[in-house]
């Protein structure tokens, strides 16, 4: 019997965001299901809010749907290490990460909220 060992993980794809205090990530996987990370940041204060998995194209949930919110003083290293982990969550398997605007999160949220 063979068993491997000292494996290694090599990042497939990258995505450059400039102002990473005041973004919108979305994110989606294969199986058709997206996750939103909207980070704002002002007066020193970082918002962080994130959601999902949604179907895309679609204002269904899945059935493991979770919502976050939480505020705290501005730490660059604490939101790249947000967002690091927020792509990098081995359970979504994401395949398609891009900016998008914030407003368009809030849209897809705001079905959901009304929807319960």
């Amino acid at each position: 019997m063979i068993f491997d060992y000292l494996r290694t993980t090599q990042a497939l794809d990258s995505i450059s965001i400039e102002d990473t205090g005041n973004t919108c990530i979305n994110a989606i996987n294969d199986e058709a299901l997206e996750w939103f990370l909207i980070i704002e940041t002002s007066n020193g204060w970082t918002r962080v809010t994130e959601f999902g998995p949604l179907k895309v194209d679609s204002n269904k949930l899945s059935t493991s749907f979770s919502y976050a919110f939480y505020e705290r003083d501005f730490s660059e290293r604490h939101i790249n290490k947000t967002i690091d982990t927020f792509l990098n969550n081995p359970r979504r398997m994401i395949t398609q990460v891009f900016e998008t605007d914030k407003e368009i999160a809030k849209e897809r949220f705001s079905y959901i909220k009304e929807s319960l």
